[in-house]
């Protein structure tokens, strides 16, 4: 749910109304000529409300399958199930107005226009999230080959991915997730997210003990409670609270670890 709240942010809803308003004037499709600027704006307010619901879900289903964020899989599939799903609810929203019928939708011409546009859509995201995404700046430590850490050096380890963060946000990570195109950077006093790659955020986090138990979850060794199965998934459960699923090829990690 935390990924569908981001809909919410100011850029979404101002693309959501521009679509709506060129939509409105340009009257694409057809539109301009079956309807009045009313039901034109009504029409492309809701496609553009629906579609962008579809597309979330489309790539939280992508994200559930285990394609990594930001890599070309996650970008391909999501742009091939999104333009599946909004096709569906663009048909499905014209039929609303069938007193005006628009536009007769030729399911594989719409499909094919809905994916050429998500294409493009996914291929500008992809340009502004790696733009965004900036490395944290290295230490000398880090310039420098270092050898593994003794255990006392890395229990008392200051990772550099705290300096992105508040201030106020606490002095321990105790979870990294992956959330959209951003990396939730879990700490005991609250949630912090940053726009990264999670394999970035891990190497930022300067050889504290952890494991990665999931393409989308790196948890702190010391922010494990325990294991917990439930209906055949494993978990771990946390100090927080908080549980992190285990993936299958995760499992010899816990094991190695002694956790299991």
């Amino acid at each position: 749910m935390r990924s569908y709240r981001k809909l919410l942010s100011v850029e979404i809803i101002a693309i959501a109304l521009l679509a709506a308003l060129i939509g409105a004037f340009a009257g694409p499709f057809g539109t301009f000529d079956a309807m009045s600027l009313s039901e034109r704006a009504v029409y492309w307010g809701l496609v553009s409300v629906v579609s962008i619901l579809l597309g979330r879900t489309a790539f939280g289903l992508i994200a559930l399958a285990g394609a990594e964020a930001g890599s070309v899989w996650e970008a391909l599939g999501g742009a091939v199930l999104t333009a599946a799903f909004v096709t569906g609810g663009v048909w499905g929203v014209t039929q609303l107005f069938t007193h005006a019928r628009p536009m007769t939708p030729d399911l594989p011409v719409l499909f094919v226009n809905v994916l050429l546009v998500t294409v493009g859509v996914v291929f500008l995201r992809q340009l502004v999230v790696r733009r965004g995404a900036k490395p944290a700046p290295p230490t000398v430590a880090e310039e420098e080959p270092r050898s593994d850490p003794e255990p006392e050096a890395a229990e008392g380890a200051r990772p550099v991915l705290l300096r992105r963060l508040p201030e106020d946000a606490g002095g321990t990570i105790l979870h990294l997730s992956v959330c959209d195109h951003h990396v939730d950077v879990h700490t005991e006093k609250g949630t912090t997210s940053l726009r990264m790659r999670l394999a970035d955020a891990i190497d930022a986090m300067d050889g504290v003990p952890g494991l990665r138990v999931h393409r989308s979850h790196w948890v702190a060794r010391e922010a494990i409670d325990g294991v917990v199965r439930d209906q055949g998934r494993l978990f771990l459960s946390l100090h927080t609270g908080a549980r992190v699923p285990v993936s299958r090829g995760a499992r010899p990690i816990l094991e190695e670890a002694g956790l299991l």
